[in-house]
């Protein structure tokens, strides 16, 4: 279905650096990642439908071509729109993958490089922890995702809590937080993030953020403590309150039933 390769070949005045085909019956999509005279990086997707006029032997063969530019600037936004598009579609046509199974929810971390096996994705049920109305509680939000089984369930998780609530609860984590890396070693699941985490504007208490994260962590049956670090780094107090020198376990005080 797909196919894509790194390659370094002159378009005009712009060097193609990558650039990957998806067949689509018919249509081919092309993502030509660029490079301009500057030597910055873009991303060019070409539609390209094939179209056969006339007969026999006096048929031909044409194609017709759309194409849009991206710039990285607004790949977030660009990524955003298509999500709630694919969610406005999938509300009342639900998604199938090939087997006809219903895929569930789309967010942003469900888009992935190739689904041409369909075998390494899968359905998964996740429980996370978002902020309630009263900013200072946790509210459990249950939630289905189908994503690539190359994703670990604990990196998926952070991601979820990043991309936020779908049932009205209140955002958990500064929108401009990067998650830098999440592994697991002897039960212990660590996190760490940029400095998005601890610099950016996030009105709730400031044990929501912190326990959001564990708690819903440690929902999964391999995780029993967190350890959250902000750019490798866990000498960090937390809005002055709580330190993440050590690795935190799962707090049901501040979950609201």
């Amino acid at each position: 279905m797909e196919d894509y390769k790194k390659k370094s070949v002159v378009d005009g005045d712009k060097e193609i650096v990558f650039s990957k085909a998806i067949k689509a019956g018919k249509r081919i999509y092309y993502l030509d990642v660029k490079k301009n005279r500057k030597d910055e990086m873009f991303l060019a997707i070409t539609e390209s439908k094939k179209i056969v006029s006339g007969e026999g032997d006096d048929s031909q063969v044409s194609f017709e071509k759309h194409k849009i530019f991206l710039y990285k600037e607004d790949f977030e936004k660009f990524m955003n729109g298509l999500q709630q598009a694919i969610q406005f579609i999938a509300e009342d046509q639900p998604l199938l993958d090939t087997h006809g199974n219903p895929v569930g929810a789309i967010a942003g971390s469900d888009f992935v490089d190739s689904i041409s096996d369909v075998n390494s994705y899968e359905k998964v049920e996740l429980t996370l922890y978002f902020a309630n109305e009263e900013k200072d509680g946790l509210v459990a939000e249950k939630r289905e995702v189908f994503h690539s089984m190359n994703t670990s369930l604990e990196r998926l998780v952070v991601e979820q809590l990043l991309a936020g609530s779908q049932n009205g609860g209140l955002s958990v984590m500064p929108k401009n937080t990067k998650v830098l890396n999440v592994s697991l070693t002897d039960n212990t699941c660590y996190v760490n993030l940029d400095s998005g985490f601890i610099s950016g504007d996030i009105d709730v208490a400031e044990y929501i953020p912190i326990y959001a994260i564990v708690d819903s962590l440690t929902e999964l049956q391999t995780v029993n403590k967190v350890q959250i670090t902000v750019n490798g780094s866990a000498d960090v107090t937390y809005r002055n309150v709580i330190s993440l020198v050590q690795p935190l376990e799962r707090e049901e005080k501040y979950i609201v039933k």
